[in-house]
């Protein structure tokens, strides 16, 4: 072990916080393009989540996502996943990317993370705008379902593998650079 300065440990601790920022943000950008475009319930993204967190996708942060979807809100009887939440932040990840853009480290995940807990803040104006700007409902058959049900778990899986990456490295590189 290396004694590497003073606040080594409090920059480390915020690379780390940047990146699982970028990870919770992955994780909300699949939930959302499985939920939204092919309208997979709760029971359901339980399942997929776990049966990623088997496989590659191994990770605390997957696992209790798939734990979360599983979970009744004893209030209203419905899944946790049916919520309009919100995000706040304590200020990590925008550190981290303020510290990545001082060093000309690009973090574009981690910044993308920092900018949605920045909107989400905004829950009542998202739920106004919500009401305004209805998506479309189409029906495509159940045959239809089961293909893209099949092609967008393979390939939010594999998006989840590939951006993941990035931030990490960039969380890394701005955790040791400074």
């Amino acid at each position: 072990m290396t004694y590497v300065g003073p606040g080594a440990a409090a920059t480390s601790s915020n690379g780390h916080n940047g990146i699982e920022y970028g990870d919770m943000q992955l994780i909300a950008e699949a939930y959302d393009m499985l939920r939204s475009s092919i309208r997979i319930e709760a029971a359901e993204l339980a399942d997929v989540f776990g049966r990623w967190n088997r496989r590659v996708l191994s990770s605390f942060l997957i696992e209790i996502t798939a734990r979360i979807f599983a979970q009744i809100d004893p209030d209203t009887g419905k899944p946790w996943s049916n919520g309009s939440w919100t995000r706040r932040q304590k200020g990590t990840g925008k550190w981290t990317s303020q510290v990545a853009m001082d060093l000309g480290v690009a973090t574009p995940t981690i910044n993308a993370a920092v900018e949605s807990r920045i909107l989400s803040a905004y829950r009542d104006e998202r739920i106004k705008a919500s009401k305004l700007l209805r998506a479309r409902d189409c029906d495509i058959g159940a045959v239809v379902r089961k293909l893209i049900d099949a092609c967008t778990t393979a390939l939010c899986q594999q998006d989840l593998q590939l951006r993941a990456g990035p931030g990490h490295a960039a969380g890394c590189l701005a955790g040791i650079t400074t």
